[in-house]
């Protein structure tokens, strides 16, 4: 049976750490989701990983782009490429 999750909160609310206790059992997964970038102890952006293993910028504020939400630019191309392997 296929199940889908949506999950929304608030930030550093805990959303990708209870997603990882979900998932990281299952064996055979297809998606992705995204972590944060964080250095020294800063988040500066947002990374998009598979469940093959994939990953790309999905956002940072160091990289200009068309694209900005908030501090953040936007590269959709990137997350393109990481996820595009999932449809194959």
């Amino acid at each position: 049976m296929v199940q889908k999750f949506f999950l929304t909160g608030l930030p550093r609310s805990g959303k990708t750490t209870l997603l990882h206790r979900l998932i990281d059992p299952v064996q055979q997964k297809t998606g992705f989701i995204t972590d944060e970038i964080r250095e020294h102890g800063e988040r500066v952006g947002f990374k998009v990983v598979t469940s093959r293993g994939e990953e790309g910028v999905l956002a940072d504020i160091a990289t200009p782009s068309p694209f900005k939400v908030s501090r953040y630019y936007v590269h959709p191309l990137s997350l393109e490429t990481a996820i595009e392997p999932l449809f194959a």
